[in-house]
């Protein structure tokens, strides 16, 4: 009787958790949950991707992205005034990176589910992406190719977690072989913006110990905070000369800044 119960609650179970799952999420496979969300958002359609149940990326009607995407968009294409360069993103989330304008640069997003790019033209974008799309994993993309790249913009979350293997010395020391002299590299760090918690620390003290010439910006100062990392690959990393009451070259050194204007 006990193994006839569980073969009916069987039967009639599994076609409701099928069913079930489709009507919550548009593709289910070994690497991740898709949903797709449209809504208003002050008063504003906009249109979000969840993946393992977390927000990963939005896009509103005037192609407009979450406020870390808009960041790193005004540093890269206003501050930077990228053009015409080559851009490699790192974890693709919704392409919301590129959507708004590529500024004639070529991209291209790397990520390990090639289901993605699929999901995201058909329901969330509703068009195609701008740029190239490789599924792969980082890792084995920069020790198999070549290529290198004027700006990497590093941003590989799994749920509300980077892979560890994303977050190591070797890692980013693979990311900076495959820039050219004077490239950027910009990465989206969720941590604590004062660094007071162990994992906050040594992922700063991992990457400062590759990445020499950083500046950094926390979109808020209560923890945790989406850190912006931007990085260049430049001739002077090495420079670690430090100001000191008997050795003071701070004046003739402003005066180079200011004769290079």
């Amino acid at each position: 009787m006990q193994v006839l119960i569980v073969i009916i609650s069987v039967i009639c179970l599994y076609p409701l958790n099928i069913h079930h799952e489709k009507q919550l999420f548009r593709l289910t496979n070994n690497y991740a949950n898709y949903h797709i969300q449209h809504k208003k958002n002050n008063h504003v359609n906009t249109s979000y991707l969840w993946i393992n149940n977390a927000m990963m990326s939005s896009l509103d009607e005037t192609n407009k992205s979450a406020d870390y995407i808009e960041i790193v968009k005004n540093i890269v294409f206003n501050e930077l005034a990228l053009k015409e360069k080559e851009i490699l993103v790192i974890g693709a989330g919704g392409f919301s990176f590129s959507y708004e304008n590529t500024f004639n640069n070529q991209f291209t997003y790397i990520d390990i589910d090639k289901s993605i790019q699929h999901i995201t033209e058909q329901y969330f974008l509703r068009n195609p992406i701008k740029g190239a799309f490789i599924a792969t994993d980082a890792r084995i993309y920069f020790n198999q190719k070549i290529n290198n790249y004027d700006l990497i913009f590093s941003d590989p979350y799994s749920k509300y977690n980077i892979p560890s293997s994303l977050l190591t010395k070797e890692y980013f020391e693979s990311l900076k072989q495959h820039l050219n002299i004077n490239g950027y590299a910009v990465f989206n760090i969720i941590a604590d913006p004062f660094l007071r918690d162990a994992y906050s620390k040594r992922i700063d003290n991992t990457l400062s110990a590759v990445f020499k010439n950083c500046m950094k910006q926390s979109l808020k100062y209560k923890s945790p905070s989406n850190i912006i990392y931007v990085c260049q690959k430049n001739i002077n990393e090495n420079d670690s000369y430090i100001y000191t009451d008997n050795n003071n070259r701070s004046s003739m050194d402003q005066f180079r800044i200011i004769d290079n204007r």
